[in-house]
């Protein structure tokens, strides 16, 4: 069910979204990013891809290798995929929540067919340990409910590859017991562990940073917190042909505002803007004041959506009852939501800003009350006055 793009309501993830655990997976990219930690994580999958791949091919040359043509042929196309992969994880970017779903489910079950295909039961089961490295990518981007699907399949194979050595090797009965318990630990307690400390260390930084992003006098969002806000938005995202807005407004000659009713009047109309351009939009949409007398208004919208957006805002500012009447100026810009990356969703944004913000100054020194519009892909038009 797709949702309304323009006016207030609710925003709730896609049925596609909350299968893959988009909104999670966006936060915790975002958490990482803000770390500059995403890079190196980013790059530590990558040598994990060639080591495994490196590990597979140099089983097809043991004694404990595959026992049929089809068998090696399965090990070598998984050994040579793992190394392209590899690459793709080191100079690609972060991919996409449904993509990393992809890649994690084809390292689940392409492992299990890797050790199926090994005619040592015994080794079969000691090489569940690469179950972990599967856990560690989990931990780092998914939810606690991808961690514990992943700890299931992971215990699965446990038990029966320890099942397969007692039945067919010479090794004691509390030796594969033994051994069991210690990948269970290792590749199923230990995940889930981390998953709950890491859990527990992003609420922790969410709640601090909360506290140091809201505008003390209106309550919005500051410039940190709007940059904050955006994984979740984004997380949100509905429609393939959807567009990113950023909409900048500017009150029109608001010094004169605070020299004429004095700075309390002037705080008033601040705080009476930011509730009128907060009821013009839907719950999901990023509403911030970062300046004396500027706001910005970001949201997901429709492909045509984003003049109609700004237009609605600039409606929203002026009234002709206000005891102190006041108009804006206002910019605005679009990009296609497919063409923003989560590892680079800070850097396109303030780019969109600026672009906003000039075409903004455009509306101003033409007298203002008015909205400009600007296609990155273009040059800006005059989009019209109200």
């Amino acid at each position: 069910m797709v949702e309304e793009r323009d006016g207030p309501g609710a925003s709730r993830p896609s049925r596609l979204a909350r299968l893959t655990g988009r909104p999670e997976y966006t936060r915790n990219l975002h958490v990482a990013e803000a770390a500059s930690l995403l890079n190196p994580m980013r790059k530590g999958i990558a040598v994990s891809c060639w080591a495994y791949g490196l590990g597979v091919l140099l089983l097809m040359l043991s004694p404990a290798g595959p026992a049929s043509t089809v068998a090696a042929a399965y090990m070598g196309v998984i050994g040579a995929v793992s190394v392209v992969l590899g690459f793709l994880w080191w100079r690609g970017g972060w991919p996409k929540a449904h993509v990393s779903v992809a890649f994690l489910l084809y390292s689940e079950l392409s492992h299990t067919g890797v050790l199926l295909f090994t005619t040592s039961s015994m080794l079969a089961l000691i090489a569940t340990l690469w179950f972990a490295l599967i856990g560690e990518h989990i931990t780092i981007a998914h939810s606690r409910r991808a961690v514990g699907l992943h700890a299931l399949w992971a215990l699965a194979n446990i038990a029966f590859f320890a099942t397969q050595a007692s039945r067919r090797t010479n090794a004691s009965l509390p030796l594969i017991v033994y051994v069991g318990l210690a990948l269970i630990g290792l590749i199923v307690a230990i995940p889930i562990f981390r998953q709950l400390a890491a859990d527990a260390l992003r609420d922790d930084s969410r709640r601090a940073a909360a506290l140091a992003e809201r505008d003390a006098l209106t309550a919005l969002l500051n410039h940190r917190g709007m940059y904050a806000a955006l994984p979740a938005l984004l997380a949100a995202g509905r429609g393939p042909d959807e567009q990113l807005a950023i909409v900048v407004l500017d009150l029109d000659r608001f010094k004169a505002i605070n020299d004429r009713y004095g700075h309390h009047r002037g705080d008033q109309v601040l705080t009476l803007v930011a509730a009128r351009l907060t009821g013009s939009v839907r719950r999901g949409a990023i509403v911030a004041r970062t300046g004396g007398e500027e706001f910005i208004v970001i949201d997901t919208v429709a492909p045509d959506g984003a003049a109609a957006l700004a237009h609605r805002l600039l409606r929203a500012v002026h009234r002709q009852d206000d005891d102190v009447p006041v108009t804006a100026s206002v910019g605005v810009s679009s990009v296609p939501v497919r063409d923003v990356p989560v590892d680079r969703l800070t850097q396109n944004v303030q780019e969109l800003i600026r672009l906003s913000d000039t075409t903004m100054y455009g509306a101003k020194r033409d007298g203002g009350n008015q909205v400009r519009v600007s296609d990155p892909r273009t040059a800006d038009r005059r989009s019209g006055s109200q």
